[in-house]
């Protein structure tokens, strides 16, 4: 005889977990299980099933269920409009600013807008010349001199 036997309410409490597990970031891995888990319950609520058969759908409907999730749902936050929505910088890749120091032969703090940011360029860039951001460098932007500028102009 079976000494060990799970009730329909030990997957509902081990469902809960898991999706208290989900929500501190698995990344959808453990939902397909928390699923899984409540099915078990259901289906041990009007079946009864040895223990083992129980352990046993839990895991390949889990298993199932969490390929299908991560398979469908890849892919999904991934897909957007702005993709340079949390890129400050690269946002800012082809707009004026002008430089306001030079720190460093081809090394420039430059102004775009209400903001001074590092930059490299060619060497020779004097103070209040304006330029063109053509690319970022990890945390420098690349920066060339605006051919219709000579220099003291306000951009914005």
């Amino acid at each position: 005889m079976d000494q060990f036997h799970m009730l329909w309410w030990h997957w509902v409490v081990l469902a809960g977990f898991l999706l208290v597990l989900e929500a501190l970031g698995a990344g959808g891995f453990l939902l397909g299980f928390a699923v899984a888990g409540l099915f078990v319950a259901g289906l041990g609520a009007v079946v009864d099933l040895a223990w083992y058969v129980q352990v046993s759908v839990f895991s390949v409907l889990g298993a199932v269920l969490s390929f299908w999730y991560v398979k469908r749902f890849r892919g999904f936050n991934a897909q957007t409009d702005s993709p340079l929505l949390n890129h400050r910088m690269a946002q800012l890749i082809g707009r004026q600013g002008r430089v306001v120091e030079l720190l460093s032969t081809g090394q420039y703090k430059i102004q775009v807008g209400d903001t001074l940011w590092r930059a490299s360029g060619e060497s020779g860039l004097d103070v209040g010349r304006r330029v063109t951001i053509i690319r970022l460098d990890g945390d420098r932007f690349e920066v060339v001199a605006d051919s219709n500028s000579t220099g003291g102009e306000h951009v914005r």
